[in-house]
């Protein structure tokens, strides 16, 4: 994803004031629940244990898709540990 495109931002050299706030992200991030739910529904078995282009995030797509969640899920982490560094209340899990 392009942040620059999405939020119109670079996130790496922007200060923290002018990054999106909560309301997008969230918003961002229901969307990506909605695109991952939307293709996992709508993939055959054949093409969801198929090979893709980028294999060194796994054999197949769903070894990719797996990849995909945890690797966002590493980053949702470091999010919650600067959250708790900062004094403010973490994300709850549901």
């Amino acid at each position: 994803m392009d942040w620059a495109e999405r939020f119109g931002v670079d996130w790496e050299t922007r200060e923290a004031e002018k990054l999106p706030d909560r309301e997008p992200m969230l918003d961002y991030l229901e969307e990506i629940r909605g695109n991952m739910r939307g293709k996992l529904r709508s993939m055959s078995d054949e093409a969801i244990l198929s090979e893709h282009p980028f294999p060194w995030t796994g054999a197949t797509v769903l070894e990719r898709m797996v990849y995909t969640l945890r690797h966002s899920m590493f980053h949702l982490g470091q999010i919650q540990a600067d959250l708790r560094r900062r004094g403010l209340k973490g994300a709850e899990w549901h």
